[in-house]
This record gives C-alpha cells, sequence and structure tokens, in this order.
C-alpha cells in the first residue's frame, strides 16, 4: 500500500485598509493594458463565508448560483471594461473578445493547492482578489461580466473541463453549441490566446453538457454594503504615451442589499432580449 501526503498552501491575500489593491496586465490587439482595483474587504469576507458544500450543492449544474450578476461591484467593473472597448471603437465582437482577453490574463491555479479542496467554485469577486482560479473560477467570472453587459450566455462543460458559451450569429468562424436552436460559441478562459470558438482540440470529439445560467437562483448576502470606491478603477492602454487614460469613474455613495439571501424562490424569466456577437465588419 501507498500512502501519498498532501500538502496545503493555504493562499492568503493581504487587505491595505479596507480594500484590497489587485493589478491586472494584459494584451489585445497589440495593446498592453493595465487596470488596478480597489476590492472591498467586507465584500469579498462575505462571499468568502459561503460554506463549500453550500457552493457545491448542485454541483457544475448550479454555478448560475455564484453567477453574481446583481453584485454592484462586478456591475461597476463590467461598466469600465465597455467604457474602454467603447473608446477604442469596438464592435459586439471585439468587446468580448477583449474581456475574454482579461479574463485569460489570470493565472490558472489549482483548488486543492488554493484552498485546501479537491473542489473550491470560487464566486466572481473573489477571483479577481484571489488573482486567479481554476477553469469554473474563470468561467465563472467571465459569464458574469458578459451577462451584465448583455451577451446571452450559458455554461459548457466538456469532460472534466469548464467554459462558456456566447451567443452569436450564424457565419461567425469557430466551434458552436446548439442549445434551445440558438448558436453559442464556445470561450476558453483559462491560458492565453484563445480566440471566441476556439475549442481545443481534446474537446474536438467529445461531447459537452450546456448548463442554461438562471440568474434568479444567484446568491446575495444577507447584508452587506459598498463603500465608495477610492481611488477609483481606472484602465489605462499603454501602446504609446500620447494616449488618453480611460476617465475614472466618479465615487458612488454606500449601496446595500438586505435579505433575503437567496433568490431561490423568485419565478419568472428575464423579458429582455440578450445580445449576441456578430461578425466583425
Amino acid at each position: 500500500m501507498i500512502l501519498f501526503l498532501s500538502v496545503f498552501y493555504p493562499f492568503r491575500v493581504e487587505a491595505q485598509g479596507d480594500y484590497y489593491r489587485e493589478d491586472f496586465e494584459w494584451s489585445y490587439k497589440g495593446y498592453e493594458w493595465t487596470w488596478s482595483l480597489d476590492i472591498p474587504k467586507s465584500l469579498y469576507e462575505a462571499y468568502k463565508n459561503v460554506a463549500v458544500s453550500t457552493r457545491l450543492q448542485y454541483q457544475a449544474s448550479g454555478y448560475g448560483f455564484l453567477t453574481t450578476t446583481n453584485d454592484v461591484y462586478l456591475q461597476r467593473v463590467a461598466e469600465k471594461l465597455e467604457e474602454a472597448t467603447s473608446q477604442k471603437g469596438y464592435d459586439s465582437y471585439d468587446e468580448v473578445s477583449f474581456v475574454l482577453a482579461f479574463i485569460q490574463s489570470l493565472p490558472y491555479t489549482s483548488d486543492s493547492v488554493t484552498s485546501g479542496y479537491d473542489e473550491y467554485p470560487r464566486f466572481p469577486l473573489e477571483t479577481l482578489v484571489d488573482n486567479g482560479g481554476d477553469c469554473e473560477d474563470t468561467s465563472i467570472l467571465f459569464a458574469t461580466l458578459t451577462l451584465i453587459m448583455g451577451y446571452g450566455t450559458v455554461y459548457i462543460n466538456p469532460p472534466e473541463h469548464y467554459a462558456v458559451g456566447i451567443l452569436g450569429e450564424e457565419g461567425l468562424p469557430g466551434y458552436y453549441f446548439t442549445y434551445k436552436d440558438k448558436r453559442y460559441y464556445y470561450c476558453e478562459t483559462t491560458g492565453s490566446g484563445w480566440e471566441i470558438g476556439e475549442l481545443p482540440e481534446e474537446f474536438q470529439n467529445e461531447e459537452a453538457t450546456i448548463y442554461e445560467i438562471k440568474e434568479y437562483q444567484q446568491y446575495v448576502p444577507e447584508s452587506w454594503s459598498v463603500p465608495p470606491i477610492t481611488p477609483s478603477p481606472s484602465i489605462t492602454p499603454t501602446p504609446s504615451p500620447n494616449l488618453t487614460p480611460t476617465p475614472e469613474i466618479p465615487e458612488f455613495p454606500s449601496i446595500f442589499i438586505l435579505p433575503p439571501l437567496m433568490l431561490t424562490l423568485m419565478v419568472g424569466v428575464l423579458l429582455f432580449k440578450r445580445r449576441q456577437i456578430k461578425i466583425q465588419d
């Protein structure tokens, strides 16, 4: 009999006062982008306190629980990303690709090393503070941002993997999965350089399960507040010294979200039409 000793190296983040300062760098279309975010410590801890058993209660089919589109801070993150793409004149395809490049820049980390659990799906804000995660963590973050931005989004679950599908029109290049008569183009969130519709070779002849993201099932902390973000996050593209940085978001007042703990009892569907990526002009 062979015994294996598991060594756990806990992942720790250090707060600066009431915030975690996180710096990000990524490339897109020849531009180098940098972004610094000050993320409220209280909000991070509210998510961190959710038990692992609760996160895994529905396994891979239930990650809509972790897809927190109602998080005001993440809404501000999505707003800043949209602002940056608007200034560059990006169309819908480039806008989603830009966000995908941002997500792909996050380091891949193993749950067993960073959390001590074989499976530890993170909330999007945790992935930002922890500066990375595994395939389901980066997929959940990417899906949350694209949903906030209005794009039709599903989860794609190949064998032993997790990814995202983005609603797209006919004629787009690349691999897509059909769900309810609509095309969802595969998006790989781990590793850099993967484009929309580019499916890793090991999954090209494999079946995958599609999971609809039921936003009304998402987790909401029992009570938390988002204090004003000081300084406001700013995106600074750096291809040349003459490029004007994106203006900062002005401070906004504290926002309080009160009980209930979850919105699982809500019944209904979203009545607005989701955006889809289009063929580049």
